[in-house]
């Protein structure tokens, strides 16, 4: 990489804010027991390989220095990915909102989830079930598209692993309007339907992780493998019959249009048993 080029690199690099190393500071990264938060759900439970992630990912965070934390500015671009998929508006949203280098606000949740994302991987030589993220390709036939994206990590050197944060683990009840006045666990399918893109094309059971921004408390849940690819053909074929928040709609000028990564698939099917291979 020549001069020029490493000058532009350091322009795009963000190094952590006040704010953000403040939250690291207050923190008291720990695993926890977190069964219980998803009794009932079907496919996602806490595992005996789910607590060792939790552990080793509590561990590698309460090790990391914040004060050698560099993000990079997301580069948003018009393609389809697996994370713009997640939720019925995505494509929508996509085609609709900015493009380029994403500012980083200082101290928001978007700044905090990329130093977790970081600092998990941030030290050399660690010996525990977690390695480096890798970058996927999924193919959707029911979409007749293919999209990339890229893992938190890999766990056990086959399973994916995808983090998130919320706010809190505790159930916040009451009668304001507060945004955070809500369930923690309020936006689980959204994290389920990334996560099971992954496990769709590494054909695998996967590993969601949840960080408490409150508490620094680390939780994780192992997915079944099958229940994820019936979850994504019941979430896609109902999106694409009601053409939710616009989905059908956008993914066709996706389509037609030849926007970034979607391709038409000659094995595009509507047969439920079938839509995901």
């Amino acid at each position: 990489m020549n001069k020029e080029n490493n000058n532009e690199k350091k322009e795009e690099s963000h190094l952590l804010s006040y704010e953000a190393k403040t939250w690291i500071s207050r923190m008291n990264f720990r695993a926890e027991m977190g069964g219980a938060y998803v009794a009932g759900l079907r496919g996602i439970e806490e595992t005996f390989e789910s607590r060792e992630v939790a552990r080793a990912v509590a561990s590698r965070l309460k090790s990391a220095d914040s004060n050698d934390v560099t993000l990079q500015p997301y580069n948003k671009t018009r393609e389809l990915t697996v994370s713009s998929l997640k939720s019925a508006d995505g494509p929508r949203k996509l085609l609709e909102g900015s493009f380029g280098l994403q500012r980083i606000e200082s101290g928001s949740f978007s700044e905090i989830g990329m130093a977790i994302d970081t600092m998990v991987h941030m030290a050399e030589g660690n010996k525990d079930c977690l390695s480096k993220p890798e970058e996927v390709t999924v193919v959707i036939p029911i979409l007749g598209i293919t999209v990339q994206g890229d893992t938190d990590g890999i766990a056990f050197d086959e399973k994916p692993v995808e983090i998130k944060t919320v706010q809190t683990f505790t159930p916040q009840i009451g009668f304001t309007s507060h945004r955070d006045n809500r369930s923690p666990f309020r936006n689980i399918n959204r994290y389920l339907m990334q996560l099971g893109l992954y496990q769709l094309a590494m054909e695998t059971n996967g590993f969601l992780v949840i960080v408490a921004r409150d508490t620094g408390a680390v939780v994780c849940f192992e997915v079944d493998y099958e229940n994820a690819k019936r979850t994504l053909a019941y979430r896609f074929e109902k999106w694409l019959r009601g053409d939710i928040c616009g989905f059908r709609s956008s993914i066709e000028i996706y389509k037609k249009s030849g926007l970034g990564n979607a391709r038409i698939h000659d094995n595009y099917t509507n047969n439920k048993e079938e839509v995901l291979g």
